[in-house]
């Protein structure tokens, strides 16, 4: 879990400039910020996972990826598409066999 000193604020992402990387899965922004620490949040909706402990699961997942990123002193939101639940559906179906 990112302290609150490391979590990216709603709403303060909208304004400046902003890289985006998208993928099937997943859509990254990212964007230079002056504070000298990198900032980061994740957004899983509704439609990626149904359940609740799947989509904080998803998030951890996340944020522990966000957390090992150099400080670039960057703002990197990550928002987690749709088609993730059908990975994570078949991740959770192979570790089961």
């Amino acid at each position: 879990m990112l302290s609150s000193k490391f979590r990216l604020p709603p709403g303060k992402f909208k304004k400046g400039r902003h890289r985006l990387y998208f993928s099937t899965h997943l859509t990254i922004s990212a964007a230079q910020n002056k504070l000298g620490f990198n900032r980061g949040a994740v957004i899983v909706s509704n439609a990626a996972a149904k359940k609740s402990t799947t989509r904080h699961e998803l998030k951890r997942f996340f944020i522990s990826l966000i957390e090992k990123l150099p400080n670039t002193s960057s703002d990197v939101l990550v928002v987690l598409k749709p088609e993730i639940g059908e990975v994570k559906k078949k991740i959770s179906a192979s570790k089961r066999k």
